[in-house]
């Protein structure tokens, strides 16, 4: 009965969590803003975690078991790419990447 609650109750929040960020990724109007970009990343990554949980309860068994594991693999490979195209536009923009705590006031 444990089991139970927590899986419906993680599928439940799992959904919430989603809808915020759909809703944040709606909001941005730009594919091109970082808030878009990371509200992506996290919408694909919970629909991995989401096909996780349902296959984990055996609502869906078609010999797809690995398929969220597959979702969160694209969700990486777009963060990286993601990273790495904002470090090089802003290497090629000539933008400095601060590197040095001491330009910060800590006091």
């Amino acid at each position: 009965m444990t089991d139970f609650v927590t899986t419906y109750l993680t599928v439940t929040l799992l959904f919430v969590s989603l809808g915020i960020f759909g809703w944040l990724a709606i909001k941005s109007h730009n594919i091109k803003t970082f808030q878009f970009q990371i509200s992506a990343f996290i919408i694909i990554w919970i629909v991995g975690e989401i096909v996780n949980i349902i296959i984990s309860m055996n609502e869906i068994d078609h010999g797809i078991e690995d398929i969220g594991m597959q979702i969160h693999l694209v969700a990486m490979v777009l963060f990286a790419v993601l990273l790495w195209t904002r470090f090089y536009y802003s290497r090629r923009a000539g933008k400095k990447i601060v590197d040095e705590t001491s330009d910060y006031y800590l006091g």
